[in-house]
Order: C-alpha cells, then sequence, then structure tokens
C-alpha cells in the first residue's frame, strides 16, 4: 500500500509490484488546489532564495503571469546540473492550468526601490568604465559616466551624476559625441 500525504488526482503509475520504491518514484499526483513549478537554482543564487520569497511565473501558452512563493529549498545539490531544486506554488486561478505547461519562472532575490532605470539600450563603454549621454536644458550631449546595478526587462539601474526625470539619449549615441548639440525627433522614443 502506498499512502499520499496530499490529496488530488492520480496522474501516472509507474511502478510494478515487486520492486522496491525511493522517494521520486512511483505515483504522480495532481493536486487540485495547488500548482508548483520545480526549477534550478546556481550556487551563486541558493543563498539569496528563502521559503517563502516571492516571484512570478508566466505561463507563455495562457499568456499571464502568476504570483508565486517559494514553497520548498533542496539543500542537497544536484549531482548532474550542479544546481539546486527549487520548487515555487501558485495558490491562486490554477483552475485552467494543466501539468506540464511550459513556465518562465522569476524570482525575487533582490528589491532595490527608488532608484534610477534606464533601457541597457543606452549604456555606452570605454574600456572598462560604462556611460551614458545625458541632454542638457540646451539639448547638448553630456557624458555621465555610471555604475551599472540590477538588471529586468532590458531595463538597468544605475547610479551617477544622473537623476529622476532627465532626459537620455537611446538611440544614435553611436555616432555623437559629448558637446554636441542635437535636435531631438522623436522624444517619446
Amino acid at each position: 500500500m502506498i499512502y499520499s500525504p496530499i490529496t488530488g488526482v492520480v496522474a501516472d503509475i509507474n511502478v510494478k509490484a515487486g520492486e522496491l520504491l525511493q522517494p521520486e518514484s512511483g505515483v504522480t499526483i495532481i493536486t487540485d488546489d495547488k500548482f508548483i513549478v520545480k526549477v534550478s537554482a546556481t550556487e551563486d543564487l541558493i543563498n539569496k532564495i528563502n521559503v517563502g520569497t516571492p516571484g512570478e511565473i508566466y505561463l507563455p501558452g495562457k499568456d499571464k503571469i502568476y504570483p508565486a512563493k517559494v514553497t520548498e529549498i533542496n539543500q542537497q545539490i544536484d549531482s548532474q546540473s550542479l544546481t539546486y531544486p527549487v520548487t515555487l506554488e501558485i495558490a491562486s486561478e490554477t483552475e485552467s492550468l494543466k501539468d506540464g505547461m511550459y513556465a518562465e519562472v522569476t524570482i525575487c532575490i533582490k528589491k532595490i526601490e527608488n532608484q534610477i532605470l534606464i533601457p541597457q539600450k543606452a549604456i555606452m563603454f570605454e574600456e572598462d568604465k560604462t556611460y551614458i549621454y545625458k541632454l542638457t536644458d540646451q539639448d547638448i550631449i553630456k557624458k555621465v559616466w555610471v555604475e551599472e546595478g540590477a538588471e529586468k526587462d532590458g531595463n538597468v539601474q544605475v547610479t551617477g551624476d544622473i537623476g529622476a526625470g532627465e532626459r537620455i539619449v537611446i538611440k544614435g549615441q553611436h555616432f555623437i559625441d559629448e558637446d554636441t548639440k542635437i535636435e531631438i525627433i522623436d522624444s517619446e522614443n
């Protein structure tokens, strides 16, 4: 007899009578009230993740993002992938989700507030330093040295001589120099 600690629908039984069972073998059960996603975390990230850490699960098949949280972290490394298994759970709106759907997972390992976030494509490089071009009130270009921080969705957090609401160059910056006077054609893009 095999007893399950959860309720749900038995989706697969891959053992035969007389076989020795290991903890991960045997029966696959799809629960009615939970939808879990298992991902792998690398060694440099595993210590930044805790049970309860918030995350997001994007399901392209549904074109929807679901809030989730980390429910389990395996402290033993997987010997084949050299990563640590992490389980996230979606606790609401799971009625239309199916087992085996493709998911993209984002885990919030650091929350940064009140920072300057700019498009990654605005960043320029000179040797081992990074800079951007910002516009002065007279539409003259000024080179501003910045340090990059966290990245998300094509944007990067920067620190340096730049403030909220200042205008920066994100197109054509490879064709201009500092102190160049420019004419803005499309200020929205």
